[in-house]
């Protein structure tokens, strides 16, 4: 069986196309999850942000991000303490 990896680049604040990126990269890895797949989720570059805004009750990602937070294997260090 392969292995799926998502890697999440869109910067958060950068409008209504990131906010699409980021629900198709989550959206895949919860079809890809519920069928049993093997699936990995990557935040990388700019993407690191999404994690404060995933975080918050109320952004309208919240419940999909609980959904297939098990599957973030990484979140850059050296992105996020860059670009915060």
């Amino acid at each position: 069986m392969s292995k799926t990896t998502i890697v999440i680049l869109a910067d958060p604040e950068s409008g209504e196309e990131a906010l699409g990126r980021a629900f198709n990269g989550l959206a895949t890895a919860y079809e890809i999850k519920e069928s049993g797949g093997d699936v990995s989720i990557l935040l990388q570059g700019t993407g690191t942000r999404w994690i404060g805004y995933f975080t918050q009750k109320e952004h309208p990602l919240n419940g999909l991000y609980n959904l297939v937070k098990d599957k973030i294997e990484g979140v850059s260090s050296g992105c996020a303490d860059f670009f915060g």
